[in-house]
């Protein structure tokens, strides 16, 4: 009788890690965490400035904010709001399938910008869809080039 449970118990703890596999198989955790993790507060932490991936983060001599900064208050369609170091800004943006992201109609107040503040308009609007690693949120353009990496600021 005890061979017998014994034999079923190591039958069954062998079959154990293939159930688990195969009952995840059919989840998709990356979009239950992008769902979760794309709204919030982000800073531009790098953008491609003059053709590289450059820091952004430093202050620059007579800014209005602290750095570059977007928020996204809905994970599907909506506005983005944010500013540059100089100027607020605001950009309609639409997720379709596989992050997918679409940004249209960028538009802000319109003081004096450094170059990291005239980079982020283009750089949105040459954005086709995004992705995160670790911490980051990357937006990425049509070549597969990560052209602004952001950082989570808090969630709303």
């Amino acid at each position: 009788m005890k061979s017998k449970k014994l034999r079923l118990i190591t039958i069954l703890l062998l079959f154990l890690p293939l159930c688990v596999v195969l009952l995840g198989a059919g989840c998709d955790d990356e979009d239950i965490s992008q769902e979760l993790n794309l709204r919030g507060s982000w800073q531009v932490y790098k953008q491609i400035v003059s053709g590289e991936l450059k820091d952004c983060i430093d202050l620059p001599e007579g800014a209005h904010f602290p750095n570059i900064s977007i928020v996204v208050p809905d994970t599907t369609k909506g506005i983005i709001s944010g500013n540059t170091f100089y100027n607020t800004i605001g950009v309609d943006f639409e997720i379709g399938d596989k992050q997918q992201i679409d940004f249209k109609n960028y538009g802000g107040t319109r003081l004096a910008e450094d170059d990291c503040g005239l980079s982020l308009g283009e750089n949105l609007r040459n954005t086709v869809r995004f992705d995160f690693l670790k911490e980051e949120l990357l937006f990425i353009d049509s070549d597969e080039r990560i052209i602004i990496v952001l950082k989570k600021m808090d969630n709303l």
